[in-house]
C-alpha cells in the first residue's frame, strides 16, 4: 500500500511537472521546445534505469532460466547502442517512464481497491498511452511543447489536465476502501 501510494504520487508530481513545463517554463524559453526531447545525457541514464527495470522483471518472470542473464547483458549494450543510433532519446526515455509507472498503478489500484478505480485506472491508462506514443513518435513530444510555446489554448489544455491528473494520483489513493 506505501508503495502504490509512493510512486502514485511521484506520478502525480512528474504529470504536474509536464503542466507547468508546458503552461509557464516554455512560453518564456521557447528554446526549451525542441531541446527538452533530444537532450542526451539525463535520457541515456533514465532510459539505461528504465532498460535495468525491464530486465530485473523479465528475470522474474523467467526464473531458472539462463534468459535473465542475458537481459541483464543487453542493459549495457544497448544503451550504448541507443546512445549512438538513436535520436530523441528523453522523448523515449520519458515514455518509457510512462508506461511502466501506468502499468504499475493499474494494478495496484485494483489490488488495493483504490477510491474510485475506474477513474484512477482510465487516467493512468490514458498517461500510459501517452507514453507509448512518446515512444514511437517522440517527435510528437517536441510539436505538442512548440504548439504550448506558441498557443496559448495549448497551454491550458495541457496544464488542465496535467493538474486534473495531478489529483487524481494525489487524492485517490488516500481514499482506500479497507
Amino acid at each position: 500500500m506505501t508503495l502504490f501510494r509512493a510512486i502514485s504520487f511521484l506520478m502525480a508530481m512528474l504529470v504536474l511537472g509536464i503542466g507547468v513545463l508546458c503552461g509557464f517554463a516554455l512560453p518564456k524559453a521557447p528554446a526549451l521546445a525542441t531541446r527538452i526531447p533530444r537532450l542526451r545525457l539525463p535520457g541515456a541514464l533514465l532510459g539505461t534505469a528504465l532498460l535495468a527495470y525491464c530486465a530485473y522483471e523479465g528475470t522474474l518472470m523467467l526464473p531458472g532460466t539462463r534468459w535473465g542473464q542475458l537481459f541483464w547483458a543487453l542493459v549495457p549494450v544497448t544503451a550504448f547502442l541507443c546512445w549512438y543510433f538513436m535520436d530523441f532519446l528523453m522523448a523515449r526515455a520519458l515514455g518509457g517512464l510512462l508506461v511502466i509507472i501506468a502499468n504499475f498503478l493499474i494494478q495496484s489500484a485494483f489490488g488495493a481497491y483504490c477510491g474510485c478505480r475506474p477513474l484512477y485506472a482510465s487516467v493512468a491508462l490514458a498517461w500510459g498511452v501517452a507514453g507509448t506514443l512518446l515512444i514511437a513518435w517522440p517527435w510528437w513530444f517536441r510539436d505538442v511543447l512548440t504548439a504550448c510555446s506558441r498557443h496559448l489554448a495549448w497551454r491550458i489544455a495541457l496544464l488542465l489536465v496535467s493538474v486534473f491528473s495531478c489529483i487524481v494520483f494525489f487524492v485517490l489513493p488516500l481514499m482506500v476502501a479497507d
